[in-house]
């Protein structure tokens, strides 16, 4: 397994930080409307994934969460 580069490592605590924050925020969201937290986490989940943010904005889902790199 190589070494991730500069760019990968920056755009991995990208991803993951806008994964962390939009998951929270729908969490506290799902809290207030008296529904399970995991709703709100869900949801957010299927709403930056690439079957509706990749879907609509094919630009910034590659940007945010890229498709070139090495895995595993």
């Amino acid at each position: 397994m190589g070494k991730l580069t500069h760019q990968e490592f920056i755009s991995l605590l990208l991803a993951m930080g806008a994964m962390l924050f939009f998951a929270r925020l729908a969490a506290e969201a799902a809290r207030l409307i008296k529904l399970p937290v995991v709703t709100g986490e869900i949801l957010v989940g299927v709403l930056i994934g690439p079957s509706f943010l990749g879907h609509l904005y094919p630009g910034l889902f590659v940007k945010t969460f890229p498709l070139y790199g090495e895995v595993g």
